[in-house]
């Protein structure tokens, strides 16, 4: 399983059973790719980047306004 923590607005965290990529854990979190970072040790990564169940994804919500 892969350990998520979605970091804001609150601190949330899950185990991911199953997702071989960023982009397959957005889809089984039925998260949009657009409204978060996903971060691998620190460090922003694609959403093709492949992940094993070693990995701890952070997710950062991403703001925007006018």
């Amino acid at each position: 399983m892969v350990k998520v923590i979605i970091l804001n607005p609150k601190r949330k965290e899950f185990e991911v059973p199953g997702a071989k990529s960023v982009m397959e854990l957005f889809e089984k979190l039925n998260l949009n790719l657009d409204g978060y970072i996903a971060l691998i040790n620190g460090k922003p990564v694609p959403e093709d980047e492949s992940i094993d169940e070693s990995c701890k994804v952070e997710l950062l919500q991403v703001f925007s306004g006018g």
